[in-house]
Order: C-alpha cells, then structure tokens, then sequence
C-alpha cells in the first residue's frame, strides 16, 4: 500500500498540460545511472541486483529488480551495489513525485484506497520500430486497458515513467488528449506522472538511433468487477465465459488504440490496411 509523505520539498516540475507533471532532475547522476542500466542491460543475464533482462515484445527488451530468495544468490559486486542503489533511489524517487502529485496536483482524481505500486520494470527500447510505417514505436493507447475495465483485478490508475537518458534521436513522448496533440522529449533525469487512463492517449516516436533507457511504474487498484459482468459469469459459468472474453477483448483490444495518418486519427482496420 502506498502512504504519500505528507510534505515533500525542493521537487522541480512543470506542468506539461493540465494532469501531466513532468517532475525534473529527479537523479543525482544521470550519467552514472544510463550505464549502471547500460552494463546491466549489455551483461543480461542477470547476476546482480536485477534479474534477467527479457524480451518486451517487439519494443525492446526489460528486467525487474529480483525479490530478497533471488537476492541470496546474486553476486555480490561492484555492479550489484551500483544496481542496488540506483534501485533505492527510483524507488524514493517515485514516491517523492506520487506523494507530490496526489497533494498538490491531482485536484479531481483522488489516490484510490489501498493504492499500490505495481512494481517498476527497467526497460530499453529498440530503435527503428516503426511497424505501421508512421514513426510510431508505440501507437496512442491508455495504460489503462479499457477493454477490461468491468472485469474484476487489478487496474491502473496513475502512470508514473522515469527517464534515464536522453542522448538518442527521437523517442518523443507524444500525447493525445481531447484533440490535443502535446509533444514532449524527456530530458535525463524527468519523471513523468499523468492518469493512465481516458483521454490521455499516449504514444512514443520512433527512435532512429541511439539507447533509450527508463523505468515504468504505476500505481494500482483493485476492482470487485461490475456487477453485469459478475453476473454473465455466473449465467454463462466461469470456463465459458473466460472464453468468450478472452475472444472479445483480442478483438478490441487493438481497436481502443488510436491510429494517425497525415495527422489525422484513423480507425485500426484503416491502420493496417494492406494495399
């Protein structure tokens, strides 16, 4: 459960568009955490503070920091304590930006009750992934999975990504919100805290070279489900009806995704249509 300080001081931010914080200078030593995240990545295999570095799907490739069974076997080194502290200070980090945001700035959107951090993945994204052809690794989409917010489970709520690097090429962060288009490129250091869910749409540039490192986090809450879908469950049994959503969510999933050609904001059968 998340217990946010009750003052918190000397935090740098600006506010992007109404909602969205970008907290900055957020690291003592930018420079030296890229390539703590750097070696970590490069080494992969996971002997130190973080676990193994994985694929994530076609955007790159991540890893965790390992829980305290995992740890007993770790070794114990100069990269090990380079990791672990880098890990300490996101984690206090984090909790200084979250602490701030609910205070001072999240006028309209409380911090659920029993709020928690789902934990923060270190990732690296890929450059030159543009599978749509429009300069988009990532397409406008919401943390939040509107396809699955009757369900029962956890949900995300706040959208917390902390910015290792910025010495790359594109990899802007570019919102959609309410028909506004608000471009933003992190610098080292920035923290950034927006609502993961409706309207703000988010979308990352495609990177045409370079490394781009950051930490994603968010903070979570669980939902009971609504009472309609609890109620098809039980009428349809649960095998069935796990079934029947399974099906419909991989069909709207890609589908509460917003899509842009020349500017302009594109259904996902227009997206990948195929000449």
């Amino acid at each position: 459960m998340i217990n946010l300080k009750s003052s918190i001081i000397d935090l740098e931010w600006n506010e992007i568009y109404p909602g969205i914080i970008c907290y900055r200078n957020m690291l003592k030593n930018p420079k030296e955490a890229y390539e703590t995240m750097q070696k970590s990545e490069e080494l992969a295999e996971g002997n130190h503070y973080l676990k193994k570095w994985d694929p994530w799907a076609a955007f790159g490739t991540y890893a965790q920091p390992k829980d305290s069974i995992d740890l007993d076997s770790a070794i114990k080194n100069e990269q090990f304590e380079k990791e672990k502290a880098l890990d300490d200070e996101i984690r206090e980090a984090y909790l200084n930006a979250i602490s701030h945001y609910f205070n001072n700035i999240s006028i309209d959107r409380d911090l659920p009750e029993r709020a928690y951090f789902s934990g923060h993945s270190y990732c690296k994204y890929f450059n030159e992934v543009d599978v749509l052809k429009n300069k988009m690794t990532m397409q406008y989409h919401t943390d939040y999975i509107i396809s699955q917010r009757d369900m029962p489970g956890p949900k995300f709520h706040t959208t917390c990504t902390f910015y290792i690097n910025d010495n790359y090429n594109g990899g802007d962060v570019e919102f959609y919100v309410n028909g506004d288009v608000i471009n933003h490129k992190p610098k080292a250091g920035d923290l950034m805290v927006f609502p993961s869910g409706e309207p703000f749409y988010h979308g990352v540039k495609t990177i045409p070279d370079g490394n781009k490192f950051f930490v994603r986090n968010f903070v979570m809450f669980d939902y009971d489900g609504s009472e309609e879908w609890l109620a098809n469950q039980k009428k349809y049994g649960a095998y069935r009806w796990a079934k029947m959503e399974f099906e419909r969510i991989d069909f709207e999933d890609k589908r509460t995704m917003l899509y842009f050609k020349n500017g302009m904001p594109i259904q996902y059968d227009d997206a990948y249509e195929r000449d």
